[in-house]
């Protein structure tokens, strides 16, 4: 029994990207930039791209916006890449959101998008759609190396 939860837990596959949510705390508020991280997380995975969440706590106290720390952290988190998530609020029922994805071993630059979200949205923004398609194809060739 051991044996097999342990064949279980070393067969599936680490998290491939970890998105960290970089947006200034006065941008947005935290609980609905967190949320659009945790839904970037969602729709990464269910495109075939395994991804985690980079908690705020698992961040260096004088932040990390930018840099070698985000690098650090998806290692950390077993990741090959960063996906950063950069929300802003426009209005009540709207939100701008830059997203970037880059080698965690040396901040290359793989892939970037921008979209917007508004309240009630039940449609995939097209920028998002756009995004994930071209992570899943710059994954696929980090992946191989």
């Amino acid at each position: 029994m051991l044996a097999l939860a342990l064949a279980t837990l070393l067969s599936q596959a680490p998290p491939v990207v970890a998105v960290i949510d970089i947006s200034s705390e006065d941008a947005i508020y935290e609980d609905v930039s967190r949320r659009y991280a945790e839904s970037l997380v969602e729709a990464l995975t269910k495109e075939g791209v395994p991804a985690v969440r980079v908690d705020e706590s698992e961040l260096p106290e004088e932040g990390c916006r930018l840099g070698p720390c985000l690098g650090v952290a998806a290692r950390g988190k077993g990741a090959l890449a960063v996906v950063t998530l950069d929300a802003e609020e426009v209005s009540k029922t709207k939100s701008k959101v830059v997203v970037t994805v880059m080698r965690a071993t040396n901040g290359e630059p793989l892939a970037g998008g921008r979209y917007e979200l508004k309240v009630g949205m039940k449609k995939i923004p097209k920028g998002l759609t756009a995004f994930l398609a071209a992570v899943k194809k710059a994954m696929s060739k980090v992946a191989a190396e």
